[in-house]
């Protein structure tokens, strides 16, 4: 016989497992988006040397934004609507795909 505790376990493990799957769902878009833009970046700037130029003097732009939406999910990530979160997750992807094509130059 199936007792309270037990459904609870189940049910709490079903609902951890389902969370750290989106969890991952989310790391992985975050990769392919930063494996894209790193690509295009490096592709773009041994073709392009105008390109090149620009990616090299925006890169400490692009790193003092990528440290302030690191502080800004740090400290108010939780207060945030979820939607503005993913966003942000997904710049600061996008962000670190400039940064490694630049620093795979």
């Amino acid at each position: 016989m199936e007792t309270t505790s037990d459904r609870l376990m189940q049910t709490s493990s079903s609902v951890f497992g389902s969370f750290m799957a989106q969890v991952y769902g989310w790391m992985v878009l975050g990769l392919f988006l930063t494996f894209g833009v790193a690509f295009g970046v490096e592709f773009l700037a041994e073709r392009n040397q105008q390109f090149y130029v620009f990616i090299s003097i925006a890169a400490p732009f692009v790193l003092i934004g990528q440290l302030i939406i690191v502080l800004v999910l740090g400290f108010l990530g939780r207060r945030m609507n979820s939607f503005v979160t993913a966003a942000l997750f997904l710049v600061y992807s996008l962000t670190m795909g400039i940064f490694f094509g630049v620093l795979f130059l």
